[in-house]
C-alpha cells in the first residue's frame, strides 16, 4: 500500500501539471522515486521471505489461479521497480506509476478475490455492475480533487 501509494502521489503530480496547470516537479519526483524503489525492494523481499519461511513457497509454481495472480502482480512490480529506478521525464515517471498503482490493485484483489475463491472453491468476478459503480466512484473522487483544486489555491505560483 505504500509504495502503492506513493505512485499515486507521481500519478497525480503528473496529471496536475498536465491538465491544471501545477508546475512539474521533477527533482521532487526524482527525490520520491528513489523512496519508492526502496519500498518496492522491501515489499518484495518481505513477501518471498514470508512465503519461504511459512514453507508455503511451492505453491507459486502449482498451476492454480492464485499462482497466476500472485506472479501477474509481481511483475507489475517489478516492472514499476524498474522504471522508478532508471529515472527519466514525464513519461518514463507517468508509465512507472500507472504500473506501481496497478501492482497495488493487483495486490488487493489478490488479498481480497482471489484469496476468498480459492480455499471456498467458489468463482467469482465482478458484474458490469460492480464495475460501473466503482468507475462512478474513481470519477467522483477526481471530480472532487479538480473542484478543490480550481475553488481554492492549492498550488504555489512559480511566476
Amino acid at each position: 500500500a505504500v509504495a502503492g501509494g506513493m505512485s499515486m502521489v507521481v500519478f497525480e503530480s503528473i496529471l496536475s501539471s498536465k491538465f491544471l496547470g501545477a508546475k512539474f516537479e521533477h527533482n521532487t519526483l526524482k527525490s520520491l522515486s528513489k523512496i519508492i524503489v526502496f519500498t518496492i525492494l522491501a515489499y518484495l523481499a518481505f513477501r518471498f521471505g514470508d512465503l519461504a519461511a511459512r514453507g508455503v513457497a511451492d505453491h507459486l509454481v502449482q498451476p492454480y489461479m492464485g499462482a497466476t495472480d500472485f506472479w501477474i502482480e509481481t511483475a507489475w512490480w517489478i516492472v514499476a521497480l524498474i522504471l522508478f529506478s532508471t529515472g527519466g521525464g514525464k513519461l518514463k515517471l507517468l508509465l512507472a506509476s500507472i504500473f506501481g498503482v496497478g501492482a497495488a490493485v493487483l495486490y488487493r484483489w489478490n488479498m481480497v478475490v482471489s484469496a476468498m475463491m480459492i480455499p471456498s472453491g467458489v468463482t467469482y468476478f465482478p458484474t458490469w455492475i460492480e464495475w460501473t459503480i466503482t468507475a462512478g466512484i474513481i470519477a467522483l473522487g477526481l471530480l472532487i480533487y479538480t473542484a478543490a483544486v480550481k475553488l481554492f489555491p492549492s498550488f504555489i505560483s512559480h511566476e
